[in-house]
C-alpha cells in the first residue's frame, strides 16, 4: 500500500481532522506518528524532526522555494515495487541516486525529487 507521508507541527491534532474528513480512524506509530487509510494508501503525518531522524541526508527542506520555513508540507510518497533491483536501475538510468535504507527498500533523496523524498519498499511475496 502506498503511503503518502506530511509533516506538520502536531501530527495528533492533524490527525484529528483527517478523521472527520475521511471517516476512518487514525493509528498512532510508536514514534509518534498517526496514519489514516485513504482508499489503497495511507496517509501518515510526521513531525519535520521525526522525518529528519528517520530520513537522515534524504528528508526533505521544511523550507518552501523562498527559504521561508512550512508548517505542514508533503514529504515523502512510498510505493510498493516487485524488484528493488529493477527500481535501482530505472532511477539510475533517468539520473537519480537511489540509496538502500534497509533489506527491502530504497530512497531518492527529497532534493532529487522536487523536495519530496521518494521511497520504494519490496512487496511482500
Amino acid at each position: 500500500m502506498p503511503n503518502l507521508t506530511i509533516a506538520v507541527p502536531d501530527p495528533a491534532a492533524e490527525a484529528e481532522r483527517y478523521e472527520r474528513i475521511l471517516g476512518t480512524v487514525a493509528t498512532t506509530g510508536t514514534d509518534g506518528s498517526f496514519s489514516l487509510a485513504a482508499g489503497h494508501a495511507r496517509i501518515v503525518l510526521e513531525t519535520p524532526r521525526s522525518l529528519e531522524l528517520r530520513l537522515g541526508k534524504l528528508a526533505p527542506d521544511p523550507r518552501d522555494a523562498l527559504g521561508q520555513p512550512r508548517a505542514a508540507y508533503m514529504a515523502a510518497l512510498t510505493l510498493r515495487t516487485e524488484s528493488l533491483g529493477q527500481t535501482e536501475e530505472a532511477l539510475r538510468a533517468g539520473g537519480m541516486e537511489a540509496v538502500r535504507t534497509g533489506p527491502t527498500s530504497l530512497a531518492v533523496a527529497a532534493a532529487d525529487a522536487m523536495n519530496c523524498a521518494l521511497e520504494f519498499e519490496a512487496s511482500a511475496p
